[in-house]
């Protein structure tokens, strides 16, 4: 199908994996045992939505996404409870603590890590790099350790504790 991505996860004991699928916007659950499409929706904006990264639970939802094209943090509870929330850059990165109540999203062209929050929530950090290059982002199970990967600096922000302070690494 074109628009499929070659990024895909799988939780649950690997009984079902995702795909994103780029060209249609969609996150697509397939059950690897028989195998078959158990399930797919639709981010918010549809074939604009770009999900470029996602992150699943062990219990297959929650479900974060990097929704590039909307500028935004994907979030669905459920197939059918799907909402968006704007983070005020197009992120490219994507990590989510293993309860998925909260996801961290960086963005080429940003110099903030944005932490949504599975009710709505959404604030903003600086990092020490400027925008400018793809970043990665990575976290801890309980998000409470954060890092933000910086090639062209070749360097990380590093942030710790509850409010997030930032540190820096120099590589």
């Amino acid at each position: 199908r074109p628009g499929l991505s070659s990024r895909c996860t799988s939780p649950q004991q690997s009984r079902l994996a995702f795909v994103n699928c780029i060209g249609t916007g969609e996150i697509v659950g397939i059950d690897i045992r028989k195998p078959a499409v158990v399930g797919r929706f639709k981010l918010e904006g549809g074939p604009d939505a770009v999900p470029v990264q996602f992150s699943v639970t062990e219990a297959g939802f929650p479900v974060w996404a990097a929704n590039q094209g909307m500028g935004s943090a994907g979030l669905a509870l459920s197939a059918t409870k799907i909402s968006d929330i704007p983070i005020g850059f197009k992120p490219v990165g994507l990590a989510a603590e293993e309860s998925g109540k909260r996801a961290f999203l960086v963005g080429p062209d940003s110099d903030r890590l944005a932490r949504a929050e599975a009710d709505g929530g959404m604030k903003s950090f600086n990092l020490i790099a400027p925008g400018g290059g793809n970043k990665g982002v990575a976290c801890t199970r309980d998000g409470n350790l954060v890092a933000a990967v910086h090639p062209l600096k070749q360097c990380a922000s590093v942030l710790r504790g509850q409010e997030l302070r930032l540190r820096h690494l120099e590589g």
